[in-house]
C-alpha cells in the first residue's frame, strides 16, 4: 500500500468511520453556567492528562529501547525470546495485579466526599476509611506478589513450552523470564501505590520518582545487555522496579496513607478482591489473546519474520497509545469525581471531542513517521512485512483509543460486572476466531472488528 491509499484510508476512517460506526458524542444544553463548567473540564483533563501523559510515555520508550537495544546487541531470536517470556511476565502481572483498576475511582470517590464534608468527625472517619483502604491493598498486594514470584519462577519453562512455537529462542526465553519473575513483586506494589496516588490525585512527585526510575533502566538495559545478554536487560528493570518501589512507600509514609490501625481487614479484603477480579477479566483474557495470537503468527512462516515484525508494529505504535490511556485514565479519574457534583455528562462529551482530536492527529503523525519504521530493524523482510502492514494501525489504534475511553468510563462509575461480561464476550469472540486467521492482516483487521463491536455494546449499556 502506497502513500496515497494510506491517505485515503485515514480519511475514509476519519470522515466516514465517525458518522457511520462511532457512537454519537452526548449532547449538551449550550447555555452560559454549561460554557463555564466545560472551560473547568476541559482544563482538568488538560491538567490531568499532562501528568498521566508523562508516566505512561516513559513505558514504551523503555520498551523500545529493550527492543532496540537487542536488536542490534542480539539477533533475532533474541527479540523472540524475550518478547515471548515479557508476555507471559506480563499476563502473570495481571491476573495479580486486580487492585489498581477499582482503587483510583474508590479513592477518588472518597477524596471528594472529604472535600465537601464539614463535620470533622465524619472528616476523621473518611480519612481513616482511605487510609484503611491504601493499607489493606498493599498488604494484599506484598501477599500476592510473593505468591505469583514464586508460581513463576518454579514454573517458567513450562509456561514458555506452552506459549511458544518458535524453539530456536527458547533458550533465551528461559534466560530472560528467569531474572524478570523477581520483579514481579515490586511492579504489583509500584502499580497499586500509582492507582492511590491518582486517586489522590497527588501525581506530580510520583511521575518524577517514576521518571528517574526508568532513567535508571534505559542506562543499565545496553550495558546489562553487553555484559549477560537478553537477562542483563531483565535484571536491569527488576532493579529499576525496586528502587522504584522504595520511593514509593517512603512517599506514602511522609503523606501518612499507611496505617496499622486496620479495620475489618478480612471484610474489606473480599469486598475488594470480588471487584478487582471481576475488572481484572479483560487485562487477563487480553494478554491470553496477545500470547495466542503470536503464536499462530508464528506459524505463517519457519524464520519467525512475520512475529518479529508483528513484535516490532507493536513497540512502535505503543508509544501512539500513550494519550489514549493517558484519556481513559483521566476518565475514570474526572467520573468518578465530578459524578458527585452532577457534572459527568460533560465530562464524557468532553473526552470524546479530545479523543476524536486525537485520533485525526495521531493518523497524521504516524503516515509522516512511515520511512523511519525500517530503522528498527535491518532485516529486509521483516522491513517489507512492516511496510505492508502499518497502514492497518491508523484505524487500529483510534478504533482502540476509543476502547480505552469506555473501559475509563464504565470505572469511574464502578460498573465492573458489566464491563466484565462485554470484555469477556469481545475476547472470547477473537480467541475463538484466531484459530481460523489465514494472515497477519487478518489478525489486524479482527482486531478492529471485535474493537467496533465493544464500543457500541458499551455504549448501549451505558
Amino acid at each position: 500500500m502506497n502513500l496515497y491509499n494510506g491517505i485515503l484510508l485515514l480519511f475514509y476512517f476519519i470522515c466516514v468511520g465517525n458518522c457511520y460506526i462511532l457512537p454519537n458524542i452526548p449532547k449538551l444544553n449550550k447555555n452560559k453556567i454549561y460554557q463555564t463548567h466545560i472551560k473547568e473540564i476541559d482544563k482538568q483533563i488538560i491538567d490531568l492528562s499532562k501528568t498521566t501523559t508523562i508516566n505512561y510515555i516513559m513505558i514504551p520508550i523503555v520498551s523500545m529501547i529493550d527492543t532496540l537495544s537487542i536488536s542490534y546487541l542480539g539477533n533475532q531470536n533474541d527479540i523472540i525470546g524475550s518478547n515471548s517470556a515479557e508476555q507471559i511476565f506480563i499476563l502473570c502481572y495481571y491476573i495479580s495485579s486486580f487492585l489498581p483498576p477499582i482503587l483510583t475511582p474508590k479513592i477518588s470517590n472518597l477524596k471528594e466526599k472529604l472535600t465537601r464534608c464539614n463535620n470533622q468527625i465524619e472528616k476523621e472517619n473518611i480519612k481513616h476509611q482511605i487510609d484503611n483502604i491504601i493499607s489493606i491493598s498493599l498488604l494484599i498486594g506484598l501477599v500476592v506478589g510473593i505468591i505469583s514470584n514464586f508460581i513463576l519462577f518454579q514454573n517458567h519453562l513450562y509456561f514458555l513450552k506452552l506459549s511458544m512455537n518458535h524453539i530456536e529462542s527458547l533458550n533465551t526465553a528461559v534466560s530472560y523470564l528467569k531474572y524478570r519473575s523477581f520483579g514481579i513483586i515490586p511492579t504489583l506494589l509500584n502499580t497499586i501505590i500509582f492507582s492511590i496516588l491518582r486517586g489522590c490525585k497527588q501525581l506530580d512527585k510520583a511521575i518524577y520518582i517514576n521518571i528517574s526510575s526508568q532513567l535508571i533502566n534505559i542506562i543499565l538495559n545496553p550495558i546489562m545487555m553487553k555484559m549477560m545478554g537478553v537477562k542483563g536487560i531483565a535484571l536491569s528493570s527488576v532493579i529499576s522496579d525496586i528502587y522504584l518501589s522504595i520511593l514509593f512507600i517512603f512517599l506514602l509514609i511522609k503523606n501518612k496513607y499507611i496505617t496499622t490501625n486496620l479495620k475489618n481487614i478480612i471484610g474489606n479484603s473480599i469486598s475488594l478482591l470480588k471487584e478487582g477480579i471481576l475488572i481484572q477479566f479483560k487485562n487477563i483474557l487480553s494478554n491470553v489473546l496477545t500470547i495466542y495470537q503470536s503464536k499462530k503468527i508464528s506459524s505463517y512462516d519457519i524464520k519467525g519474520n512475520y512475529l518479529t515484525s508483528y513484535i516490532l508494529i507493536n513497540k512502535y505504535t505503543s508509544l501512539f497509545q500513550i494519550l489514549y490511556l493517558s484519556l481513559s485514565s483521566v476518565t475514570t479519574i474526572m467520573i468518578s469525581s465530578e459524578k458527585e457534583n452532577k457534572r459527568d455528562e460533560i465530562v464524557k462529551s468532553r473526552i470524546f471531542r479530545f479523543n476524536y482530536l486525537l485520533g485525526f492527529i495521531q493518523s497524521i503523525i504516524i503516515i509522516i513517521c512511515i520511512p523511519f519504521f525500517n530503522l528498527i530493524t535491518d532485516n529486509k523482510s521483516v522491513q517489507n512485512i512492516i511496510s505492508s502492514h502499518i497502514y492497518y494501525v491508523i484505524p487500529y489504534l483510534f478504533i482502540n483509543g476509543l476502547s480505552y475511553i469506555y473501559d475509563g468510563i464504565y470505572i469511574g462509575y464502578q460498573k465492573f460486572k458489566r464491563l466484565s461480561f462485554i470484555n469477556l464476550m469481545i475476547l472470547s469472540i477473537m480467541l475463538i476466531s484466531v484459530n481460523y486467521l489465514p494472515n497477519l492482516s487478518s489478525i489486524w483487521i479482527l482486531n478492529m472488528f471485535v474493537n467496533i463491536i465493544k464500543i457500541y455494546s458499551c455504549h448501549f449499556y451505558m
